[in-house]
């Protein structure tokens, strides 16, 4: 009966003292920043929580002294009382030293150039339970990597784009149909450890180029510059997912796909795609060891490899790991219907046959897809509709 009066109130009297009851609380159980604190590039927050999204709380980058933590993981209650503290995973935390600057607030912070060798840590809280708030270092902000033909490469980049922009808004109603859409492989850290890519394939890059905290930095400074509509990236970790990528593209403006690899390797393909541009009608994926066995249009192709490659369909084709990622878009200043098709198509130098079997295969399902929301008037028709690859 105690317990069931509890969860009906909504305040404890002690006094003349009136305390907050909130049961399941948002708590904050742990949260991270995966990448090295570099000049102008990206640091994320990856929040695990309970009861609340990670956007639910507020993350404040302090550069300075972090607060001293009090030896209780439950805090000051200050005149509230809950049910869970808030913060377990980290421990709670007073207010930050009079000596150490407030630089952002939000999940996503790039250090600025003055904040350079000085030390940076995270105040994390809940708007409706500050007082359980917890703190943790990130470490001290470093130069990035000296500037040079990137930067120029960028600049042009961006010159183009609005030259582009420029060009289309003298014509009537043309500015609108304009988006942008790139294609990454980023190389997923499983790869870039490996003996054949630090003897042959990176020689000259140093083990700190090649470490995945460093490299998830500048990945997100290049596609936070980049700035796509439509961002597909190949060789996608499930980790730099789930801890970089969805914290970068929030849920709130972007939609966000990821489609791992059929294989050990955790690493698959990403689609990110602006819903200020777009909708999203359908997405789909497509296993290219299975389809193209599915697809009657193949069968004539399947039997002539039989006959010239056994060994391909026996040993190799069984083992292939390779998946199409598929989204039919509808762009919301056009209505057109826009159909995305995003893969890593195999890469042995002596597989060109391979390759261009699996972009037959991913053409023909672009199509399809196409078709079928044409069908269902979803987006325009004939020269109307369009798909990128």
């Amino acid at each position: 009966k105690c317990e069931e009066a509890f969860r009906k109130a909504s305040s404890l009297q002690i006094g003349s003292k009136s305390l907050e009851i909130i049961v399941n609380p948002p708590t904050l159980l742990d949260f991270s920043v995966n990448c090295h604190a570099l000049v102008d590039h990206p640091l994320a927050v990856h929040a695990q929580t309970e009861f609340a999204t990670a956007e639910d709380f507020t993350f404040e980058w302090w550069e300075g002294e972090p607060p001293s933590v009090s030896g209780s993981a439950t805090g000051n209650s200050s005149g509230s009382s809950s049910s869970g503290d808030g913060s377990s995973g980290a421990k709670s935390s007073s207010s930050p030293p009079s000596s150490s600057r407030l630089l952002h607030t939000g999940v996503v912070f790039s250090p600025p150039a003055d904040s350079v060798g000085k030390e940076i840590f995270i105040k994390a809280f809940h708007p409706r339970l500050p007082e359980f708030g917890s703190s943790k270092v990130v470490g001290k902000v470093r130069e990035g990597p000296l500037r040079g033909w990137r930067e120029e490469r960028m600049k042009k980049y961006v010159e183009m784009k609005a030259r582009a922009r420029g060009s289309l808004s003298s014509l009537e109603d043309q500015s609108d149909r304009m988006f942008s859409i790139c294609s990454f492989n980023i190389l997923a850290p499983v790869y870039a450890r490996t003996p054949v890519a630090v003897q042959d394939m990176y020689p000259y890059a140093t083990a700190a180029d090649l470490d995945a905290r460093y490299r998830r930095a500048l990945l997100g400074r290049e596609m936070q510059q980049i700035d796509a509509d439509i961002l597909c990236l190949q060789e996608c970790s499930k980790a730099f997912y789930e801890e970089y990528l969805t914290a970068l593209y929030p849920e709130s403006s972007f939609y966000r796909l990821f489609c791992k690899k059929v294989s050990r390797s955790n690493e698959g393909c990403a689609l990110v795609v602006r819903r200020e541009a777009f909708e999203l009608l359908e997405e789909r994926t497509r296993l290219f060891r299975r389809d193209l066995f599915a697809d009657p249009a193949f069968l004539p192709i399947v039997k002539e490899i039989r006959a010239k490659w056994p060994h391909f369909m026996g040993s190799v084709l069984p083992h292939m790991s390779t998946v199409i990622q598929l989204a039919a878009l509808r762009h919301r200043k056009t209505g057109r219907l826009v159909v995305v098709g995003n893969s890593h198509f195999f890469f042995h130098p002596y597989a060109r046959h391979i390759r261009t079997l699996q972009a037959l295969l991913m053409a023909r399902e672009v199509k399809r897809l196409a078709e079928a929301h044409t069908t269902r008037g979803d987006g325009g028709s004939g020269d109307e509709g369009g798909a990128a690859m």
